[in-house]
């Protein structure tokens, strides 16, 4: 991912920024900071955009050597125990990848 900076806008606006190889984020309702790994970065970059649980998959299988299914699991979990996820949801429910989440999963994600 070439992105240095970018923004999710939910119940506040969550603003990442590069440093070196990882991404920081503040948290302004918890007042917490979080580092989050370049592929975590990815996916929540993604999420900005309101791209759907496919989009997502197809970028990141575009990039790395992960399987299909592998990675939707991996991108749900991600999601579903994400700390901040409570501020995007609204970009999950605009995106409709709040449906493969619990509890709206069918299958449990």
């Amino acid at each position: 991912m070439d992105k240095e900076l970018f923004c999710i806008r939910g119940k506040k606006d969550l603003i990442f920024r590069k440093d070196h190889k990882n991404f920081y984020v503040y948290d302004p309702i918890a007042l917490e900071y979080y580092n989050i790994d370049e592929i975590g970065a990815e996916i929540l970059y993604c999420i900005s955009k309101n791209f759907s649980l496919d989009k997502i998959i197809m970028v990141l299988t575009d990039e790395y050597d992960v399987e299909y299914e592998e990675c939707k699991k991996e991108v749900i979990s991600y999601v579903e125990h994400n700390p901040l996820q409570y501020i995007f949801y609204t970009n999950l429910i605009q995106s409709g990848l709040y449906l493969h989440l619990s509890p709206f999963s069918k299958h449990g994600g």
